[in-house]
Order: C-alpha cells, then sequence, then structure tokens
C-alpha cells in the first residue's frame, strides 16, 4: 500500500492513499491492546470508592441513630466530627447523599445497621 501524509491548509495532517488502497482506518494503525489499562483503571477506582463508602458509612449510621436525618445536618455532624471526605474537604449535602447511594448500592445499609444492632 502507498500512503503519503498531506499536511491540508487547516493544518491537520492527513492520510492520502490511491483509489485501490484499502480505506484508512485510524485503528489499524494503532497497538491491538491500546486501551487495555483504562478499564482496569475504572474498576481500581470503583473499587476504592467503595472502600472509602464502606469505610466512612460507620459515621453517617451513627448520626443517623442519633435522630439526624436531612443531608445538611448530617454534612454538618461530619464535619463537626472530624471527619472528612476521602479527598479531604469538607462535607456537603451533595457529597453524602452520594455516599449513601453508593451504600445501598453495596447492600452496605443493612449491613451497617445489623452491626449497630438496629436489624
Amino acid at each position: 500500500m502507498i500512503c503519503d501524509y498531506v499536511l491540508h491548509p487547516n493544518g491537520v495532517m492527513r492520510r492520502s492513499m490511491r483509489m485501490d488502497d484499502q480505506p484508512y482506518s485510524p485503528a489499524a494503525n494503532r497497538p491491538p491492546n491500546w486501551m487495555k489499562g483504562v478499564p482496569a483503571a475504572a474498576a481500581a477506582r470503583r473499587r476504592n470508592a467503595d472502600l472509602a463508602a464502606l469505610r466512612l458509612l460507620p459515621a453517617v449510621l451513627g448520626l443517623q441513630a442519633e435522630g439526624v436525618q436531612t443531608l445538611h445536618a448530617l454534612a454538618a455532624g461530619l464535619n463537626a466530627l472530624g471527619v472528612r471526605t476521602v479527598r479531604n474537604t469538607q462535607w456537603t449535602p451533595t457529597a453524602v447523599r452520594r455516599l449513601l447511594d453508593r451504600a445501598a448500592q453495596l447492600g452496605a445499609a443493612q449491613l451497617g445497621a445489623a452491626q449497630l444492632g438496629e436489624g
């Protein structure tokens, strides 16, 4: 196959081919597993987030056992206890909601309630 790279007026390098050549495919020029690490990295981020949620959940469940129910109150309670988020920032209602959503997805809310003696 004969191909040349041509600089077009808009500054983009483009592959030029003769009519008898195969159509250009960017995937044909990539290494076969060029995105091999990306799904593994995403799985590692999910696993780390799940572990962090499980580690932080007892503090939230403790506040809920004391009668704190709203997201604003839970965030204020976590900040008052000195509990920091994974990124070492203060808690916001949105962060608390996301933590509770992740815990619900993991089924850890029921496990945590059973550990506190409520279930």
